[in-house]
């Protein structure tokens, strides 16, 4: 049988119940958006019902305010299948109201973790039908994760039945990210105070008590647990001695014509006993403006000292005692530190100099080495040492040692004027000996401590005229090109006897062939220790060269022995010629 084809006009009627029953659809679904009309499951389904008149345009305008209200909005029925929801509930949930109506609450999203200490089937009544709220983590069906805060109100019917329920979820993962972060803010900054050892307490001027955490409380010797107390149970720790200075500075930090700003360090005493030093910080706070201003409550951060007191006290009985001055200067060359021994080295107190700038104080030291050295060392960043001479007010020889640092210059000096003084006197004695040298009547010449020939004076220099060099030479190299090795040696050998042990020698006649020349020559020489003008000890030897008179004495004694022999010859003669007489 043949297919019947549908005639246009078929066509046309069919086409506008559709467009009828399309448009009727939505404005049904405008209808539930607006308020208008609700979704309700009924024996015979879900059905739709429409309000009309008063109710319909309270109902419209509620509508209104839901859909531009920032929180989602969602209605279930006793069922949890939702009845309505908000355009904030289609975009935080991603899904369409078309999408959402009649299903599940479940079906929008699923909470994780699983476990949030109540059932994910939300049964009535709950809580004996009161609102109630939790905050939860919701996962949506894109795979979001959302951290809600959700608002639970009960709906009930004209019976006063539960007839359903309304949630209003506002959106809070932005609020929880930022309190995580406080919180592990605070956590690293709780651990960072308790390791840098910081106490803090809260003042109430209001109230007139302070609240003290467990270190504080610690510090001030009322137990190792928070604590809130009057306070003057706090004013009563401060040590006998400063109580009365601390009651002037608080005075000061509570003036409301100040900024309320305390730091100090003070003595507290611990349970009766213990002496321990805090240094404080405080800010006090105030309300009111002019004559009304007043302290409210104040903020109080107090850290243990003790430690660092007295290894500043050590630090300051060292710097004291040690002979050395020290001062540091700041980055604007104002001491900022001298120790006592320093003040006193250059003719003032310790308080004249503090905060005082060095060029001010000491004009005269502008344009000196002194304000090259300083400066180079400041602008080198590397340590400098010099010896200078301070004329005028001070007269002085200082050595100095300049190190600078991040915050200025450490330098460290001493008085070497004695030590000048004794070099002065030191070359003038070496002057006077080397023309006491050089003017002898004898040769003469020396040996220092480390056995090398120091001086030769005019006279010896011929005996020494074929070694070269001489001066610095040592003396067992010199000695052996005289006389060889053999006889320089022990001649070397009475020479270091001398050195080491002070005796004086004396040679007895010496006539030796020199091994240089191939000659031979007489000497007459001793030997003393003496000190030289660098304070050591070194060896003069003085000798005279007696060769020509040895020569002479050796002829002379040939002569007598001549005329003895002649003599003895002519008594011979004389004898004989009486015997023929």
């Amino acid at each position: 049988m043949a297919k019947k084809i549908p005639t246009v006009q078929a066509l046309l009627q069919e086409s506008r119940e559709l467009r009828a029953r399309l448009e009727e659809s939505e404005s049904t679904l405008r209808a539930i958006r607006g308020g208008d009309a609700l979704v309700v499951d009924g024996p015979d389904g879900h059905r739709i019902y429409t309000l009309q008149g008063v109710d319909a345009e309270s109902n419209r305008f509620r509508g209104e305010i839901l859909a531009q209200i920032g929180e989602a909005v969602l209605a279930v029925d006793r069922d949890q299948r939702v009845t309505y929801l908000n355009p904030a509930a289609e975009r935080l949930y991603g899904v369409t109201t078309v999408e959402a109506l009649g299903r599940r609450m479940t079906e929008l999203y699923e909470l994780w973790p699983a476990s949030q200490g109540h059932d994910r089937d939300m049964t009535f009544p709950r809580h004996e039908g009161a609102p109630w709220r939790i905050e939860q983590v919701h996962r949506t069906r894109d795979g979001r994760e959302l951290q809600v805060e959700l608002s639970d109100t009960p709906l009930l019917d004209s019976a006063g039945q539960p007839a359903g329920r309304l949630f209003v979820i506002r959106e809070i993962t932005d609020r929880k990210c930022v309190e995580r972060r406080l919180q592990e803010s605070e956590a690293q900054l709780g651990l960072g105070m308790r390791v840098a050892g910081v106490a803090l307490a809260s003042v109430d001027y209001v109230t007139g008590t302070i609240h003290l955490t467990s270190e504080a409380a610690y510090l001030f010797g009322l137990g190792d647990a928070e604590v809130t107390v009057p306070r003057e149970v706090i004013h009563e720790t401060f040590h006998p001695e400063e109580r009365g200075e601390m009651a002037r500075l608080i005075a000061e930090a509570l003036d409301s014509a100040g900024d309320g700003g305390f730091v100090g360090e003070h003595r507290v005493v611990r349970q009766g006993k213990e002496v321990r030093w805090l240094r404080v910080r405080k800010q006090v706070i105030f309300e009111g403006e002019g004559e009304s201003r007043k302290p409210v409550r104040a903020i109080l951060a107090a850290l243990d000292v003790t430690a660092e007191r007295s290894a500043h006290q050590k630090l300051e009985s060292v710097l004291s005692s040690i002979t050395d001055g020290l001062l540091v200067l700041d980055k604007d060359w104002r001491y900022a530190y001298c120790n006592e021994q320093g003040a006193r080295m250059i003719g003032m107190r310790v308080e004249q100099l503090l905060g005082r700038c060095v060029w001010d104080l000491f004009p005269h030291s502008v344009g000196t080495n002194f304000e090259a050295c300083y400066r180079r060392a400041v602008e080198n960043g590397q340590p400098v040492h010099f010896e200078e001479f301070y004329p005028g007010l001070l007269n002085l020889w200082l050595e100095s040692h300049c190190y600078p640092s991040d915050e200025g210059l450490s330098v460290y000096f001493r008085d070497i004027t004695a030590r000048k003084q004794a070099e002065a006197a030191l070359q003038q004695n070496a002057a006077l000996f080397t023309t006491l040298i050089e003017q002898a009547p004898m040769g003469v010449y020396v040996v220092d401590a480390q056995f090398r020939l120091q001086q030769v004076n005019t006279e010896a220099m011929p005996v020494f005229k074929t070694v070269h060099p001489l001066i610095g030479r040592d003396f067992k190299e010199a000695i052996e090109i005289l006389w060889g090795p053999e006889l320089g040696r022990q001649i070397a050998t009475i020479f270091r006897h001398t050195l080491e042990t002070g005796e004086r020698y004396e040679s007895p006649p010496f006539v030796e062939q020199r091994h240089d020349l191939g000659e031979e020559q007489a000497y007459e020489w001793e030997t003393q220790r003496v000190t030289l003008p660098d304070g050591q000890h070194g060896v003069v030897c003085y000798f005279h060269d007696i060769t020509a008179r040895v020569g002479m004495e050796q002829a002379l004694r040939a002569s007598e022995e001549r005329f003895r022999a002649l003599a003895g010859q002519l008594e011979h003669v004389v004898k004989e010629r009486t015997e023929e007489l």
